[in-house]
């Protein structure tokens, strides 16, 4: 029960822990959203609009978590609240485009799986959310 509880207090697994969770939630309505577009309208970059889709819903999920859960910014003046939002939908954006890139490169130019794409390109957007998050957006010195 304590190795337990001490796991749980570390930053980086409980990083690990909501990160997974949030990447399960966009591969799932990354295919759903694709599964949708591709059933009311023929477009060979419906992938893309469902990653973007997808990208929206878990991100907010994702700053709700980190913010209480992983980084314990418990600050909720306005001020603090909004910066911190901001912070994190502007870097979020950043890896975000990294996301779209390489899902284009590697469906439109290399002909990868669609799902596959997207867990390859998981990974990478992952450490580098992480990386923001810590250093960045929640940083306390800040």
């Amino acid at each position: 029960m304590k190795f337990l509880k001490k796991m749980l207090s570390n930053q980086a697994v409980l990083y690990i822990i909501v990160g997974f969770l949030t990447t399960v939630l966009n591969i799932f309505l990354f295919h759903s959203f694709n599964k949708l577009l591709n059933e009311s309208v023929t477009n060979q970059y419906n992938f893309l609009y469902a990653n973007a889709a997808a990208w929206v819903i878990a991100t907010l999920f994702a700053f709700i978590c980190d913010k209480v859960i992983v980084f314990k910014s418990v600050n909720f003046f306005p001020v603090v609240f909004l910066k911190e939002m901001f912070s994190f939908y502007s870097l979020r954006a950043l890896s975000f485009f990294v996301e779209e890139f390489g899902m284009y490169c590697f469906v439109m130019k290399f002909n990868f799986d669609k799902i596959f794409s997207k867990i390859l390109i998981s990974v990478v957007v992952v450490i580098l959310n992480f990386l923001f998050s810590k250093f960045v957006i929640f940083n306390k010195k800040s």
